[in-house]
């Protein structure tokens, strides 16, 4: 059995795997969608809706109350999200220029 300390392995191996995946998804959708369509494309699609469940279980299974987020948090936020994005969108023209290294 796996101690809650090394639940970092099977979460990291999950994760890359959804990574190669969303990656092979997005760049199929370059054609279509453009570059900068497809890095937003998947996010709220496949992303949300994971990140919502999975909160809820670590919330049930901790029993912490969730705290609310600070004033501070919320620039941190955005500035991580059109990071993703930005960064998205480079491996995606890196991909498509066959230069992937």
């Amino acid at each position: 059995m796996l101690s809650v300390a090394s639940l970092w392995i099977p979460f990291t191996l999950v994760a890359a795997l959804g990574q190669v995946a969303r990656n092979a998804m997005q760049r199929s959708l370059t054609g279509p969608l453009g570059t900068w369509g497809a890095t937003k494309y998947p996010l709220p699609l496949f992303g949300f809706p994971f990140s919502i469940v999975f909160f809820a279980v670590v919330v049930l299974v901790s029993g912490d109350k969730v705290p609310w987020p600070t004033a501070a948090f919320w620039p941190w936020l955005l500035l991580g999200a059109l990071s993703q994005i930005v960064g998205t969108g480079m491996m995606l023209l890196a991909m498509n220029d066959r230069s992937f290294v």
